[in-house]
């Protein structure tokens, strides 16, 4: 009985077993058979076609910006070729060729790309280990993000901006005159001819014309180096004063690449052990929260300040428990990373500008400096200058430490003329912890010189000779709204008969409000003779609320017993929208009313003003009015030539130039305002100005004033723009139809069907309408699955906008 019993559990037990895997067969089976019907209903209706889509592209969680892909369905077919490898060569360890084609199969790709249709974005399926070194980076790797999308500047671009200004006046407030100055610039190939001056005509005398900087400037990108020659400034560096000469000159020029660090910042290390969420707060505020893998991480490209930063670090594991980890990263901006250096090299004729002209000396002097990051902790550098008759050298040694930032200086001069040599040595302390707590918001700087003999910082120095120098400066918060900042400076002259020179300064910083914050400040200096002088005042800022976007100040100047009241109502730099400044100043002898009116246009900035002062009995008035614009080309061989009259520019710009279907429709700029940065011009293109060089900017058009059925080929663009450098961007029609009608199959509406016009795909819904966005001019075959078809002609007169087909019967 009891194996009877066995044999029937086998038994059951094997017939359980049989319809179970037949049931999961059946499933599999009918899922596969639906995938592949789904795919071949797609294949069926679109054929071969595509549909081309920017989709946002991830790794690891982080964005790195749009990529333009063709889909079909759901399945990526392939995706845009410079785009995707300029993406992963701004974060793979080793650089990929890239491919020649335009687009590149899905199937091609090194690193495939999974498709999330909720999210619609994509991931980058990559192995860490093939990534450049992990770096935990809460902020956005920009180059990744805008890597293959950004559009180069112009070959050419020219700038010429001016300002012409003319007064009326009391010879007092500086009489009738006329003056009109130039700032201008031609970039040709990133080689830069940059050129300054102005002109002016006083009423009683006779006018002149004054030439400022002159020069040519190329940048070597790749190297960070920037050459110039004609009239240039050279740089300041330890004991080394900055001069005017007109020669030439090579430096490193970290600016080329604002998005690298060069300098020395601290570095941590972070390991999880499980996918966590991770919170990073920078000197109090947070600044990103993300969730990362397991892995090691290391702490660098945090936005960190000169001084001691305070990072926390709030770490919520897969368990759900929550870690603090709290960091001190030291930064100093006046010293290099590991390996990076740092160098500059002048050499001209000092010059000096007089009332009319420019005056080069007949004596030559170069001037450089060389810096080199030892380690992450220590940057050494060495400076010298020689003239005909003088020469300077040193050395610089830099420190970053917890307790810190230490710089030693050695120097020595010596002066044929004057048969003077002398040394100097330097030593400097800054230690700033910076947070939100009253120990971390204290900073302090020390700095002593020592000279001995004959030391001079350069050839013109003169007078008494200083022994020693002592400077202090600390901020001391008293409350999370106020804090107190300090100073005193002392020197001592070699000449012990001369009494030492002393100054103090100190100020009050208090947040009243959020709206209202005040400065009270104090000095006091006593010169060599025991001669003393002091300055004491108040200043009052306060920010109108609400929808009011207006400012006030008071200035009260306690020594001389003098009151300034300004108003500003600010246009928030609004096209066409004045901005307001008012002023009122009252001395003990004076007193004198001011108003500015400033006016953005698309094409130039005007000011009007006026003033009116008691002087005494003596009643004076002054007017004037200036008018600030730029004349603005630049030419590219897939653009051709753009001109626009725009706003007054010193640096890059951008010209946006309509197809000939667009100059009589309205376009607009938007940037980094809410509001228009330019727009359709009476004359000439649109010009977007003052660009920051080699700094990302996005720019979207604003289609808002179309006409109905007018659209765009792009949108959004990404700038990244040069030195004074020119983009010509063109704006066109897409020139297409958007096509509407209803289907009926022997009188009854064709519902809810998939269907071609052309290669373009739509839907009907349960009355048989359709709509078509994209079409062009000529004969198209409509046709839908099951249904039938009909031949289509969509007439040449039809350029753009909408057309109605009627109702169409299928064959």
């Amino acid at each position: 009985m009891t194996n009877l019993k066995v044999k029937f559990q086998l038994i059951n037990n094997f017939l359980y077993l049989f319809l179970y895997g037949l049931i999961l067969s059946l499933l599999t089976s009918t899922t596969t058979v639906l995938a592949d019907e789904e795919q071949d209903l797609f294949k069926k209706v679109f054929g071969d076609s595509f549909v081309e889509s920017s989709l946002e592209l991830q790794i690891l969680n982080k964005e790195l910006g749009q990529i333009l892909v063709r889909m079909q369905g759901d399945n990526i077919a392939a995706v845009e070729t410079k785009t995707y490898y300029a993406k992963l060569n701004a974060i793979l360890k080793k650089q990929i060729k890239v491919p020649k084609a335009d687009w590149t199969k899905a199937s091609e790709l090194p690193f495939s790309l999974k498709y999330d249709p909720e999210r619609l974005i994509l991931n980058l399926m990559i192995d860490q280990k093939l990534l450049a070194p992990t770096f935990y980076d809460v902020g956005e790797n920009l180059k990744a993000k805008y890597a293959g999308e950004t559009i180069e500047p112009a070959p050419f671009a020219g700038n010429l901006s001016y300002s012409l200004d003319k007064t009326y006046g009391d010879e007092a407030l500086g009489g009738d005159f006329f003056s009109a100055s130039v700032n201008s610039f031609f970039n040709l190939n990133g080689y830069i001819l940059s050129a300054r001056g102005f002109y002016q005509d006083p009423s009683e005398e006779e006018g002149y014309w004054f030439r400022g900087d002159t020069n040519l400037t190329k940048d070597i990108e790749s190297k960070k180096i920037r050459i110039q020659a004609g009239d240039i400034y050279t740089n300041s560096f330890s004991f080394l004063n900055s001069q005017s000469i007109g020669g030439v000159s090579i430096q490193k020029q970290f600016s080329i690449d604002p998005y690298s660090q060069p300098f020395t910042r601290g570095s941590e290390e972070l390991k999880l052990t499980s996918r966590s969420q991770v919170k990073t707060f920078v000197n109090g505020n947070l600044y990103r929260q993300e969730v990362l893998p397991a892995g090691n991480y290391r702490l660098t490209n945090l936005p960190l300040l000169n001084g001691i930063n305070f990072i926390r670090l709030e770490i919520k594991d897969a368990q759900g428990i929550v870690k603090i980890i709290d960091y001190d990263i030291p930064i100093s901006i006046a010293t290099l990373r590991k390996g990076v250096s740092n160098f500059a090299l002048s050499s001209g004729s000092v010059f000096t500008d007089s009332d009319r002209e420019r005056d080069y000396s007949d004596d030559n002097i170069t001037s450089g400096y060389y810096q080199y990051g030892v380690n992450n902790y220590y940057t050494l550098g060495g400076f010298g200058q020689v003239e005909t008759n003088y020469n300077l050298a040193g050395v610089s040694n830099g420190f970053i430490t917890g307790v810190g930032n230490i710089f030693i200086d050695l120097a020595n001069s010596q002066n044929s003329d004057t048969e003077e040599v002398g040394q100097a040595v330097a030593a400097t302390w800054q230690y700033q912890p910076i947070g939100v707590s009253v120990r971390r918001a204290f900073a302090l700087v020390l700095r002593a010189e020592k000279f001995f003999s004959d030391f001079r910082e350069n050839s013109t120095s003169s007078g008494d000779l200083i022994d020693s120098n002592y400077e202090s400066s600390v901020s001391i918060p008293l409350h999370k709204t106020f804090s107190l900042n300090l100073g005193f400076a002392k020197s001592i002259y070699q000449d012990e008969s001369l009494d030492d020179r002393d100054t103090y300064r100190g100020s009050l910083n208090w947040r009243i409000s959020p709206l209202i914050t005040t400065n009270i400040y104090a000095s006091k200096t006593v010169n060599s003779l025991g001669e003393s002088e002091t300055q004491a005042s108040l200043f009052l800022n306060w920010r109108f609320g609400g929808e009011v976007n207006a400012f006030g100040s008071v200035f009260k100047n306690l020594e001389e017993d003098s009151t300034r009241v300004s108003l500003i109502k600010d246009n928030s730099n609004q096209l066409y929208n004045p901005r307001i400044a008012a002023s009122f100043e009252k001395e003990a002898q004076r007193e004198r009313v001011d108003l500015n009116t400033k006016v953005s246009t698309a094409m130039a900035d005007l000011f009007v003003r006026g003033s009116y002062e008691e002087q005494d009995s003596e009643k004076l008035q002054m007017y004037g009015a200036t008018l600030s614009s730029s004349i603005l080309l630049a030419a590219s061989g897939k653009s051709g030539v753009g001109f626009a009259l725009g706003r007054p520019t010193q640096s890059s710009f951008a010209l946006f130039k309509p197809s000939s279907e667009l100059r009589d429709q309205k376009l607009a700029i938007k940037s980094t305002s809410p509001f228009a940065d330019t727009e359709s011009p009476i004359i000439g293109d649109l010009a977007l100005p003052n660009l920051l060089s080699y700094q990302y900017r996005e720019v979207q058009v604003d289609t808002g004033h179309l006409d109905i059925g007018t659209t765009l080929e792009q949108e959004k663009f990404v700038l990244l723009p040069k030195l004074k450098s020119g983009h010509l961007i063109s704006l066109s029609d897409r020139g297409l139809l958007s096509v509407e009608g209803t289907l009926l199959k022997d009188g009854q509406p064709v519902k809810l069907k998939v269907g071609k016009l052309g290669k373009n795909v739509f839907f009907t819904d349960r009355k048989g309408y359709f709509f078509v966005d994209g079409m062009t001019q000529g004969e198209f075959t409509l046709e839908v699955v099951g249904e039938g078809m009909k031949k289509i002609s969509i007439p040449a007169k039809n350029k753009k906008g909408f057309l109605n087909l009627g109702e169409i019967e299928l064959r």
